[in-house]
């Protein structure tokens, strides 16, 4: 005689609904894909030429960003495919700048930042802006104004820091090129340098001085900077002139300055030229001190100025040291017109 014997596993309804559910969720398990989420980054420092554009990475669509940075055009919706230029950046999430270079003077252009993962590229919204501020050629004449004979390209920006947009050159009067640090102590960045409501500027090369003559030293005018002898507007013209101290204090501001990191790393890019003492017109502090003018007086010896090194910024509205209005400082410039 033959014995069967039968094993079963009575299985419940139950569970094979619940793993009947586990199995289900895990087939759905696989994250969803899309293309990147990203929002495109106002523009700044525009001149006349370039300008400073970016973007912010909030979302990689669960797919490794491959390629990021801005795109720009003349026409509406600038794309990969269809662009007067575009940037490309060390790939990943966050945030990004990018340097629009090449662009011409006075043309609107749109520009939006763009990301791409293996899903495809996505942009963020489209932002408008207009280049300004003519970059402006100047053959200055050694006499009773310029020092020397030079013929100098001044670089602009159109900044909002003062209060309205206005136009600023970006190194000082007189210098051949903008700094290229904070401490830049180099003479043809220096620029020149000017005692107050005078408009001969000198030029010094850390052994002479120069013009030798004419040094004054001591001031006791009791007025402004007057026009006909701010520098600004004699050497450079189309309404050109020195800043005032209202311009220079919301500047200062606006910039949360305080140092000369901070006033360099701005959009007008300040750095610490030195001064000449009041007393011998002798050069002091070059790469560690910043002194620019203002327009505007504190009383018959002493002038408003911004004053800066390391640790320090402020905008002085009273008789500090020894430097009145003999000191020789440096001058930016600043103009009302966009061009």
């Amino acid at each position: 005689m033959v014995n069967y014997f039968f094993t079963y596993t009575r299985v419940c309804p139950a569970s094979v609904i619940i793993l009947t559910i586990l199995l289900l969720a895990g087939c759905g398990r696989e994250e969803k894909r899309s293309v990147p989420n990203l929002v495109t980054l106002a523009v700044t420092e525009i001149s006349s030429n370039t300008a400073t554009g970016g973007g912010h990475v909030y979302g990689d669509g669960n797919s490794k960003i491959v390629a990021r940075g801005i795109v720009w055009s003349t026409g509406p919706q600038p794309s990969l495919e269809l662009n007067s230029g575009f940037t490309d950046e060390e790939p990943g999430m966050g945030s990004f700048h990018s340097y629009m270079t090449d662009l011409e003077y006075r043309v609107q252009y749109f520009v939006r930042a763009y990301a791409v993962n293996a899903e495809g590229v996505s942009y963020g919204e489209e932002i408008s802006f207009t280049t300004a501020c003519e970059d402006i050629t100047i053959t200055h004449e050694a006499g009773t104004v310029a020092p020397e004979s030079i013929t100098v390209t001044y670089r602009t920006v159109k900044s909002s820091l003062s209060g309205e947009p206005k136009c600023w050159i970006v190194q000082n009067l007189g210098a051949v090129s903008p700094a290229q640090s904070a401490t830049d102590d180099s003479e043809e960045t220096a620029g020149w340098y000017w005692q107050f409501n005078r408009k001969q500027g000198y030029m010094h090369d850390s052994g002479m001085r120069l013009p030798e003559s004419e040094w004054l030293g001591d001031i006791e005018q009791d007025r402004n900077w007057l026009s006909t002898e701010d520098p600004c507007a004699i050497l450079l013209g189309f309404g050109w002139r020195l800043p005032t101290v209202a311009e220079w204090e919301k500047v200062h501001t606006e910039g949360k300055w305080n140092s000369y990191d901070h006033t360099f790393d701005s959009e007008l890019k300040l750095h610490a030229a030195g001064l000449l003492r009041p007393g011998d017109g002798s050069l002091y502090g070059r790469g560690v001190y910043g002194a620019y003018w203002t327009s505007d007086q504190f009383n018959s010896s002493f002038g408003k100025y911004l004053y800066f090194y390391g640790g320090s910024s402020t905008m002085f509205h009273y008789a500090f040291s020894s430097f009145g209005k003999s000191t020789g400082m440096t001058l930016r410039c600043v103009n009302d017109r966009l061009f």
